[in-house]
C-alpha cells in the first residue's frame, strides 16, 4: 500500500478514535451527575432503559476502539491492508 494512502487511512482512523473517546467521556460524566428524582415509576423506567441502551452502545463502541487501535497499530507498521493468512 503507498504511503499516501496509509496516511489517509490513519487519519481517518485517528479522527474516529478521537470521536469514540470524547462519546465516552461524556457518557462518564452524565453518570457521575446525581441521580434525578423521578415521580413517576414510568420516567424512572424510560430513564432506566435509555440508561442501558446507552450502557449498550458504549460497550460496542470500546470494541470498537481497540480494533480502530490494532489497525492504527498495523498502518505504523505499515502491514495495514496485507492479508494475515
Amino acid at each position: 500500500m503507498k504511503d499516501e494512502d496509509l496516511q489517509f487511512i490513519k487519519d481517518l482512523l485517528t479522527d474516529r478514535l478521537q470521536e469514540l473517546l470524547s462519546h465516552a467521556d461524556s457518557t462518564v460524566t452524565g453518570m457521575t451527575q446525581p441521580k434525578e428524582n423521578f415521580a413517576d415509576p414510568t420516567d424512572r423506567a424510560s430513564h432506566e432503559a435509555e440508561r442501558s441502551f446507552e450502557l449498550r452502545i458504549r460497550d460496542r463502541e470500546h470494541k470498537l476502539i481497540k480494533k480502530i487501535k490494532k489497525a492504527l497499530e498495523r498502518t505504523e507498521n505499515k502491514t495495514f491492508g496485507i492479508c494475515e493468512v
